[in-house]
């Protein structure tokens, strides 16, 4: 716009003004202090100065918080039952126990008839060898 209009126009003065505003507040972003010489700390729009600071005290507090949060899912997990009672256990109406003279029978009965089988099987292979080794 200095290249085409007077110096005198009132549209150049006004960005001349803006710009020389935004300089100051450039300024002041980046020493952390205004005109006056007052160091500006609020929260919201910290000092450039103080970035790189604030931005390795952000990760120091970020990764302390991540440790924090992995050493709570661990104990998480290892508080965690890993057996579940789904029915408490209740006692039987009557008393059941194995009963030894039935199986003390049976099972003298099936060797009975097993040693029977046995000795008719060994009795019949005996007869087939003597059939054909005479023949």
């Amino acid at each position: 716009m200095g290249s085409y209009l007077s110096s005198d126009n009132p549209d150049l003065a006004r960005i001349r003004s803006n710009v020389e505003e935004l300089k100051k507040q450039l300024a002041i972003m980046g020493s952390g202090k205004d005109g006056k010489g007052i160091v500006l700390g609020d929260r919201l729009h910290p000092a450039m100065t103080n970035v790189p600071d604030l931005a390795l005290q952000f990760g120091r507090l970020f990764r302390q918080v991540k440790v924090q949060h992995e050493q709570a899912k661990i104990a998480e997990a290892r508080d965690t039952p890993t057996v579940q009672v789904l029915d408490s256990a209740v006692p039987a109406d009557k008393r059941s126990r194995p009963r030894l003279l039935l199986n003390l029978a049976v099972a003298g009965m099936l060797s009975l008839v097993v040693g029977i089988f046995l000795a008719f099987f060994l009795d019949y292979r005996v007869r087939v060898r003597q059939i054909s080794a005479a023949s």
